[in-house]
């Protein structure tokens, strides 16, 4: 088993699909970007699992949308023609945990940042940290990210600047 599929065994319980999106995650990280074709010469029958997955946990998402670019106007279409991308982060997630066998988010929220060269690179690795605690659900309110942009000296970052 390799690395990478060592470190997604850490986050499913469904091994079984480990093995097909530790390959896609793997070919997909080199450009940022996957075709269904690919995804389906490597997982075969098992395309549309790998797709849910991947786009259940946010690894893989459809380049298709409905209104605008945000995540919730995607659509998941398992079909021949359509494509996904690896968002910055799993791609740098990805990399790490391909060399490592385990993941190293907060290390790699900073990497991505300073990759970026936002000068507030460390500082933004330790706010996602901050929110991530105080999350309910994997959600944030608007006015906890302010909160807490103010409380690391980041605020003018949540105007103008996708966090």
């Amino acid at each position: 088993m390799n690395n990478l599929e060592k470190a997604l065994n850490t986050l499913f319980e469904d091994t079984w699909l480990v093995s097909f999106l530790a390959a896609v995650l793997a070919r997909a990280t080199n450009t940022g970007r996957i075709s269904y074709g690919e995804i389906k010469e490597i997982a075969g029958n098992h395309t549309g699992e790998v797709l849910l997955l991947g786009s259940q946990w946010r690894l893989l998402l459809p380049t298709r949308s409905e209104k605008s670019s945000a995540r919730e106007d995607r659509l998941l279409q398992c079909q021949p023609g359509e494509s996904y991308e690896v968002p910055n982060i799993i791609r740098n997630l990805v990399q790490s945990a391909s060399k490592i066998r385990f993941w190293t988010p907060m290390k790699n929220v900073a990497e991505v940042f300073k990759e970026i060269e936002e000068p507030a690179w460390q500082k933004i690795a330790e706010m996602v940290e901050k929110l991530g605690k105080v999350a309910i659900n994997g959600q944030i309110s608007a006015a906890e990210i302010r909160q807490t942009c103010a409380s690391m000296g980041v605020a003018e970052k949540v105007s103008h600047r996708r966090l």
